[in-house]
């Protein structure tokens, strides 16, 4: 019996050494990766791009989302974490996205820290129940259309209406997305870009550079309702985004028009960061500000030319405050008031 026992303990303890010899090694062969943030998207044909590598010694102190890949180095798995605690309060609103690769198809559900199927949410769905993102692949393996599903595997539209999205590519860095209603009805990218063909561009390091309203053609032509034809975005070398700004079809700025109870007025919203740590998009607070299109300090129409957001220690937004153009307090009529506070456990 004692025999038998050391000899128990012995292979157990030798499996362990091995459990976590596979794990340290999947983790220098960069399988497990852990990052501080993702940089910003407008389509879902965009793929989630964490940023801002860390080690796994930094990791109780930061916001974290830990990458999984698979052994054709695609990501398999991304979960949030607010320092060591598992959180739902990700970009993608739950604590994690899991990957599903077929050769004709790409799925992407979501999931609760307890484990469970979850609704995800981005502004470009306006959510309504969004559990599986299913995407049909073409010869070359880029996404051409997506289809939704809710937690019942019942295919659905979003917030906006949306029940299927397609894509044509006009170049590696560059595609026309169209969106329609379960009719095969046109519908808009969103109502703050109101475009039905929306030319999306990258730039050389993946980050969103531009959405164009385009005709038929593929030309950029204005929508006149809201006022511009195409609308640049401006990330540093770190993947921060810093401004976005808009444009008429001659490439001039455009102060954006009334559209849908959008906000409007300016041609320009510009960000102004107090760095913790740049590389690793982690901030104090920042700004946001509003300048016209020649460039000068501006208003839109609540009033509003500056709002300062409050940033909690593991990064989540703790306070927003509006001012105008002479740094008098706003009351924003959207919530009623000049300054909102979130509070933390």
């Amino acid at each position: 019996m004692k025999i038998k026992l050391i000899f128990t303990v012995g292979l157990t303890l030798l499996l362990l050494s091995c459990k976590v010899e596979k794990e340290r090694t999947s983790e220098s062969n960069n399988t497990i990766r852990y990052f501080t943030k993702l940089t910003g998207i407008i389509s879902p044909f965009l793929d989630y791009q964490p940023r801002g590598e860390i080690t796994s010694q930094q990791l109780d102190s930061v916001s974290h989302y830990k990458v999984i890949y698979d052994d054709q180095g695609r990501v398999s798995e991304m979960s949030f974490f607010k320092g060591k605690h598992p959180s739902d309060d990700s970009y993608f609103y739950s604590h994690k996205v899991k990957y599903n690769y077929q050769p004709d198809q790409l799925q992407r559900t979501y999931f609760s820290t307890k484990g469970e199927k979850m609704d995800m949410w981005r502004h470009y769905y306006m959510g309504s129940g969004i559990h599986k993102e299913a995407f049909e692949l073409d010869d070359l393996g880029r996404k051409k259309s997506l289809r939704l599903y809710d937690t019942l595997d019942t295919r659905i539209s979003n917030g906006l209406g949306i029940y299927e999205y397609q894509v044509k590519y006009i170049s590696d860095t560059s595609f026309v997305q169209y969106q329609f209603d379960s009719l095969n009805t046109s519908k808009t990218l969103t109502e703050y870009f109101p475009f039905s063909a929306a030319l999306i561009t990258i730039d050389e390091k993946g980050h969103l550079y531009s959405i164009g309203n385009v005709n038929d053609s593929n030309q950029l032509t204005m929508q006149d309702s809201a006022g511009f034809a195409n609308v640049i975005f401006d990330f540093d070398e770190y993947g921060n985004e810093t401004a976005w700004r808009f444009y008429d079809k001659e490439e001039n700025l455009a102060n954006r028009r009334s559209y849908k109870d959008m906000d409007y007025g300016y041609a320009q919203c510009v960000f102004k960061m107090d760095w913790i740590d740049e590389q690793l998009g982690l901030i104090k607070d920042y700004q946001q500000l509003y300048f016209d299109s020649e460039g000068q300090p501006v208003n839109d129409n609540f009033g509003v030319h500056q709002i300062n957001y409050n940033v909690h220690h593991y990064g989540a937004l703790s306070g927003i405050e509006y001012y105008d153009l002479n740094g008098s307090k706003v009351i924003h009529p959207a919530s009623g008031y000049f300054r909102v506070e979130v509070t933390f456990d």
